[in-house]
């Protein structure tokens, strides 16, 4: 067994939790409205919460502060790798530093492990993977959210439409190549594609009590009015 590898790849996997544990959500909420977003309504530390109680401008700023808290240190940890020397900088280091950052989100440590649902930190790790697929995800995401105005609904159907699109293209080399951005190649699809399905695997169960309300009718509605 390669302990530096190992030993490498978990070091950064903990900097990327103790990053997503950052909750913007609860900060942003404590700074601007001296109030925790996790005593309102839903509970839950994330953008949907932040939107529904505070408004648009915040909560727009939550969701950005939550995609870029993903896409920041898998690129520290891409750009670590590509202009170092050490052995053990390869392998799965980058997907486990983006794995951690969502896990981080929704356990976060300076915060009693109680944040948010991981939906925009899930998305950070897909930009940062293959931007264009994103792009894909973003459209259909926004196309169920404005036509349904239910925000869980296009947090679990779009990113599922994705993972398929990622195992389609871990299947053909000449769409992957096309469709990737500079720091990912072939070899890497099926190992982003693995742990963006486990990230999605996450996610999904904690959307669960929503998945609930949308079987039985009873999912609350956005208001994009306000």
């Amino acid at each position: 067994m390669n302990w530096s590898y190992l030993g490498g790849t978990l070091l950064f996997a903990i900097i990327g939790y103790l990053f997503g544990s950052i909750s913007n959500a609860i900060i942003i909420s404590k700074f601007f409205k001296n109030e925790d977003v996790r005593n309102k309504e839903s509970g839950n530390a994330g953008a949907t919460n932040v939107l529904r109680n505070y408004g648009k401008k915040l909560g727009a700023l939550v969701f950005t502060l939550d995609i870029l808290k993903t896409i920041i240190p898998v690129f520290i940890a891409w750009s670590f790798r590509e202009y170092s020397q050490i052995s053990w900088m390869n392998g799965i280091m980058i997907q486990a530093i983006g794995l951690a950052t969502v896990i981080g989100h929704i356990w976060p440590i300076y915060f009693q492990f109680k944040g948010g649902k991981g939906a925009a930190s899930m998305l950070g790790f897909i930009i940062a993977m293959q931007w264009m697929i994103a792009l894909i995800g973003v459209i259909v995401f926004l196309g169920i959210v404005f036509s349904t105005k239910k925000v869980s609904l296009g947090s679990i159907i779009a990113p599922g439409i994705l993972l398929i699109f990622q195992i389609i293209f871990s299947f053909i080399p000449h769409l992957s190549d096309q469709w990737s951005i500079p720091m990912m190649n072939y070899y890497d699809w099926w190992i982003n594609t693995i742990f963006f399905a486990l990230i999605y695997i996450i996610v999904t169960i904690r959307h669960i009590p929503n998945i609930k309300k949308l079987l039985k009718g009873e999912e609350r509605t956005i208001n994009f009015k306000n």
